[in-house]
């Protein structure tokens, strides 16, 4: 019984000294999301249309598709 607690004991050394070297030696980079979240997959096809259509001087259609935006 006293062998199975030092197995586990020294598992349990081995997974902090694992998990300590990983995090000190692997550099980390927290990614964050770029989108608002009021902005739909649908909001993101309206306003790529809108930016086509300003591109291409079209302004008055552009408007419209401002106002569905909003």
């Amino acid at each position: 019984m006293n062998q199975c607690t030092d197995i586990e004991f020294v598992y349990r050394d081995f997974v902090n000294i694992v998990q300590y070297t990983l995090s000190f030696c692997v550099p980390t980079k927290t990614v964050s999301p770029k989108d608002l979240q009021f902005i739909t997959p649908l909001v993101k096809v309206l306003l790529r249309e809108r930016n086509r259509l300003c591109r291409g001087g079209r302004l008055e259609e552009a408007d419209e598709v401002v106002q569905r935006i909003n």
